[in-house]
């Protein structure tokens, strides 16, 4: 309801995790990147709510060496979790990553007489078997990158890794979805008073999970959502565990 989804990527694999995430934009026949997109492309924001936009004017921004950023700190809450891609468009598209995600800027294969991004036609049509053909003009549809993410792996059960992270549109500005992350990478705790045992938060739902439900009891399901300006409360969303085909008021 509120334009925004978590996308959790499970890998089933035998060897090491992989790189599931990479911002991509699409144009249709006649589009260059240029037309779909600022040339200030992409700003990234910090949980203090510090932030910088990135430019494709001149050549390929950089934003970090190593694990420093060069606009950022490196404590978890002032490095950039936030990105949002400045389309010409009313809504433009973010991502809200884990703090211990890494930026990357795509930083190659730009031929500046075509575009100032890297730029295909490949994908999402082609015509031929091939894993990459340079656009020489704006004839069919194609694609730009832009930067990837970086979300973190996470060893799941057995064979499997996973990551998860946050999308969703906004006409406002970057900034403005600072209180969103804080709410999903910093949520506010959850105290139940009455009518079950715990509740968990649950990154890779955007929810709160309540379990132990006391279903003989007459009591209410009550609890408080003990919220401040570091860990707000923004559309929280709750499971309650075995809840069965009782009524709900």
């Amino acid at each position: 309801p509120d334009q925004v989804g978590i996308r959790k990527v499970i890998l089933y694999s035998e060897g090491r995790s992989l790189w599931p995430e990479e911002v991509i934009a699409l144009c249709q026949p006649g589009q260059t990147p240029e037309d779909v997109v600022e040339l200030s492309a992409m700003t990234l924001v910090n949980l203090k709510g510090k932030s910088h936009a990135y430019t494709w004017s001149d050549k390929t921004p950089r934003v970090r060496e190593g694990d420093k950023y060069f606009h950022f700190g490196n404590k978890p809450e002032e490095k950039p979790v936030i990105m949002r891609v400045n389309m010409k468009s009313n809504y433009k598209p973010f991502q809200i990553f884990e703090t211990s995600n890494r930026f990357s800027i795509f930083a190659h294969e730009q031929r500046k007489g075509f575009s100032h991004f890297p730029w295909w036609n490949h994908w999402p049509v082609s015509q031929v078997p091939s894993d990459g053909r340079y656009c020489q003009a704006a004839d069919r549809a194609s694609h730009f990158s832009l930067a990837w993410g970086g979300p973190p792996p996470h060893k799941g059960e057995g064979k499997t890794y996973w990551w998860a992270w946050m999308y969703g549109s906004t006409k406002e500005d970057a900034v403005s979805l600072v209180p969103l992350g804080r709410s999903w990478l910093l949520p506010p705790k959850l105290i139940v008073k009455n009518g079950a045992d715990d509740a968990l938060y649950d990154l890779t739902q955007r929810c709160y999970v309540i379990s132990g439900l006391k279903t003989r009891s007459k009591g209410k399901l009550l609890f408080i959502l003990d919220a401040d300006s570091n860990s707000p409360v923004v559309n929280p969303a709750f499971v309650v565990e075995d809840w069965g085909n009782r009524e709900a008021e």
